[in-house]
């Protein structure tokens, strides 16, 4: 695992911690940090892809990254089947659990059920 995915995981462990505090405390989170917890996690695993596609030689895109922002529900599919085949779905399922993460855990920890 390289450092930019390292930092994405990363991003996904403290996004969901904050989350879930955030939840806990039922409090809303500023402007700023929510759009870090919500978009972080995002904005490494596109810098994570862009860095990977380049290794790869699998897309040849002038923006990539502004794709893959903009498309990315679309294009993080698309781009772990275009790089590794069939076995893209180990990649695909990684890759959204790091994204899904910090929602999921602050949804749990705000369930008061």
């Amino acid at each position: 695992m390289d450092l930019r995915m390292r930092l994405a995981v990363a991003a996904s462990v403290f996004s969901s911690a904050g989350m879930c505090l955030y939840a806990r405390a039922d409090v809303e989170p500023l402007a700023g940090v929510g759009m870090f917890l919500s978009a972080g996690p995002l904005w490494l695993v596109v810098l994570w892809i862009v860095r990977d596609a380049q290794r790869r030689r699998v897309a040849e895109i002038h923006d990539l990254g502004f794709l893959l922002m903009i498309f990315w529900p679309f294009a993080i599919p698309w781009y772990a089947f275009a790089s590794r085949g069939r076995g893209g779905w180990k990649l695909l399922l990684g890759l959204f659990a790091i994204l899904a993460a910090p929602s999921v855990t602050g949804n749990i920890c705000g369930w008061h059920g």
